[in-house]
């Protein structure tokens, strides 16, 4: 795969190219942390920081021998000494099957917060011929991802499998302060950045936050084509609809999840939802 660069592009082989870089950029609003109102430090780059630098050391010291897919929904479905696959392996498989059709030839997929690569890699697997890039402001997050990626690719028995996985590229990037290139993306991936943002907030459950995300992303998208697959558990769709409106995201569809009852009250355990780009 050709280095990003923020020169323009000469042709669609080299899509990737396009969501072009100036530089790695560090956390910044993330570790405004302010626990007076109770906020999580789940936001915070030192924890992600720990947090990664044991499911790496873990990762690094197992064999990196590949195993079936499983239902559990503890651990990386695929990879389990990967590390955690947040809110579990089905909810990563639907979330793959929403934003397939998406992901066609030549298109550039973002994957935002990608933790350990593990959702890049069952899409890359379904569809080959995208160009992704995994982007995290952990370095230690992007590090992980990148040896989980080598290896499942070193694992394929199929040649264009083997030649898809060089088709990905990681970078350290905090996403309230991109390097990313405007108008470059086809296709957004969020598994849990937005509701990591509404876990440091200043104001109602990080509302202020998650709009300047939302509106970051505006930015990177391509006016018209870009979609976003999102999937938050601290959100409902209902409570996310006006946010996502003002940012210029309309709702496209939704996957359906299995209704649980509590207390009176009914929901899904956890929201995947399309939205596309129109402004």
């Amino acid at each position: 795969m050709a280095s990003l660069s923020t020169n323009p592009l000469p042709s669609d082989d080299a899509a990737a190219d396009a969501v072009a870089t100036t530089g790695a950029a560090v956390g910044s609003m993330f570790d405004k942390a302010n626990t007076d109102n109770g906020a999580s430090n789940l936001g915070t780059l030192e924890h992600w920081d720990q947090v990664y630098t044991r499911e790496l050391q873990a990762f690094s010291s197992a064999a990196t021998t590949l195993s079936a897919p499983s239902n559990e929904d503890s651990g990386c479905g695929r990879d389990g000494d990967a590390g955690e696959c947040w809110y579990g392996d089905d909810v990563t498989s639907k979330m793959v099957e929403l934003i397939l059709p998406y992901c066609v030839p030549t298109a550039r997929v973002l994957d935002i917060g990608t933790g350990n690569g593990d959702l890049i890699c069952r899409l890359v697997e379904s569809a080959p011929m995208s160009w992704y890039i995994g982007t995290d402001y952990s370095a230690n997050a992007v590090k992980l991802a990148k040896a989980v990626t080598e290896a499942r690719g070193g694992q394929q028995e199929e040649q264009m499998l083997k030649e898809s996985y060089k088709r990905v590229e990681f970078l350290i990037d905090d996403v309230l302060n991109t390097t990313l290139r405007d108008n470059s993306v086809d296709v957004f991936l969020d598994k849990g950045t937005l509701d990591a943002l509404s876990c440091l907030y200043g104001d109602y459950r990080g509302t202020e936050r998650i709009v300047v995300y939302l509106n970051s992303l505006a930015r990177l998208g391509r006016q018209g084509v870009a979609v976003l697959a999102l999937t938050c558990a601290n959100f409902t769709r209902k409570e996310l609809s006006e946010m996502m409106s003002d940012a210029g995201w309309e709702y496209v569809e939704h996957v359906k999840y299995r209704i649980f009852s509590f207390g009176g009250g009914s929901g899904e355990h956890v929201s995947t939802t399309l939205y596309r780009l129109v402004k």
